[in-house]
């Protein structure tokens, strides 16, 4: 295909997609200073991509079950069930408007956290 000239087509070509067929409209031969940066680029990202994918092939990871303990906790236990979905019918209530300090809003029935205690006044003489 990098024989043809100027004007001239290609045969039929499979790909996976389907049959290509390349027409060459015209050549241009690219001053080098001009596509420097471009070629130094796909080079970077070329070797980024290979030092990647060797480092990927030298990790193995193993499971340590000592390190969760010997008896498997039930995960229903401790994990609070998903909130359950609104319905088509049902429209979704309007988000809450962002809360004035910086405190995490607490949900609703749970005890309120302990406020800080402003600083102690400094010891008299």
């Amino acid at each position: 295909m990098f024989g043809l000239k100027a004007g001239e087509v290609s045969p039929p070509l499979e790909e996976a997609s389907g049959f290509s067929i390349y027409k060459v409209v015209s050549k241009d031969q690219v001053p080098l200073d001009k596509v420097h940066d471009e070629i130094k680029a796909t080079l970077g990202r070329e070797r980024l991509r290979e030092s990647m994918e060797k480092l990927r092939a030298s990790v193995k990871p193993t499971f340590n079950e000592a390190y969760f303990g010997s008896e498997a906790q039930p995960a229903t236990a401790a994990t609070p069930a998903p909130p359950a979905a609104p319905s088509p019918q049902t429209p979704a209530a309007a988000p809450a408007p962002p809360a004035a300090s910086a405190q995490a809003a607490t949900p609703p029935g749970a005890p309120e956290a302990p406020k800080p205690q402003p600083p102690a006044p400094p010891p008299s003489k």
